[in-house]
């Protein structure tokens, strides 16, 4: 487990999908690790794997959305500064989300922030 891979079972792994953490090897790394455990250890957690990528990644592990107790630790390990978003596979936009008015750090490479005010998806 890292800041971005959940260890769920033996045989199971999701990678939080365009969540982007330091190695816990580097510089952040395992203050992003601690971060997702604190977020998830021990809760109820819903499973959302993503629609444009059903199956396993090359590590073998289920690219999803994880919400803990309630918080969608996607987001929140991006929001809290641990972690970035990973764009490499992402080709959205803000019909695409259902997100609306959050904040936007560069690169923008989505264009979410239209008018460059720093919030994103201000209209649908």
């Amino acid at each position: 487990m890292d800041g971005d891979t959940l260890d769920v079972e033996p045989n199971l792994m999701i990678r939080l999908v365009l969540v982007n953490a330091p190695e816990l090897n580097a510089a952040g790394g395992p203050e992003a690790k601690d971060y997702l455990v604190s977020l998830c250890l021990g809760t109820r957690a819903l499973v959302d794997e993503d629609d444009n990528q059903i199956g396993r990644d090359p590590y073998g592990r289920v690219l999803a959305v994880v919400t803990c107790d309630g918080t969608n630790a996607n987001a929140d390990m991006i929001s809290s500064g641990l972690a970035k978003t990973y764009y490499m596979f992402c080709s959205l936009n803000c019909p695409d989300i259902p997100y609306r008015r959050f904040r936007v750090l560069p690169p923008d490479p989505h264009h979410f922030d239209i008018d460059g005010d720093g919030v994103g998806c201000e209209t649908g």
